[in-house]
């Protein structure tokens, strides 16, 4: 009789625990709104995995990096990359600021969106495709070239509010 009750008692606490951690879950990788007011900070990384197809020079002005802000309210974007010339070596590095006005419209996936922005320096055109998690303070980023010929790697990082 004790056996039996004891298996009851457990069975009640794992359905319990198990329904407290689906729902912790579910709110902390659920899907919100990209926010239409404050500002996030954001570090974003940059790769480029098919360099080799540019030869042994591909040229000046690779982002490795960045640090930035998004802010909802006025709709700007404020970024520093830092870059690189990794030919002739040695390699220099240089830092590249800018601020920036940005539309938004329907991302490419259910609950996503997409901010897009020109570099004042050259007018070439860059999105970020943009999810907000974690209840809308967390914001994942996925970096997107649109202009054919310019993609030639991928940016990922997260903007926290």
């Amino acid at each position: 009789m004790t056996t039996n009750l004891t298996r009851k008692s457990a069975r009640i606490v794992a359905i319990v625990a198990l329904a407290w951690v689906s729902t912790y879950s579910a709110y902390a990788l659920a899907i919100s709104q990209v926010p239409g007011k404050g500002t996030c900070g954001f570090l974003l990384t940059m790769s480029y995995p098919f360099t080799y197809l540019h030869g042994s020079d591909p040229g000046p002005g690779w982002g490795l990096d960045a640090l930035g802000t998004i802010n909802f309210v006025t709709k700007t974007i404020s970024m520093n990359i830092t870059l690189i010339d990794p030919a002739p070596l040695p390699s220099v590095e240089a830092p590249f600021s800018f601020t920036t006005t940005f539309t938004t419209s329907p991302g490419p996936v259910p609950g996503s969106s997409t901010i897009t922005f020109s570099f004042p320096d050259n007018g070439g055109t860059f999105t970020f495709n943009l999810i907000a998690v974690n209840g809308g303070k967390t914001i994942l980023m996925q970096g997107f070239n649109p202009n054919a010929g310019g993609q030639d790697g991928s940016i990922v990082g997260k903007c926290e509010m």
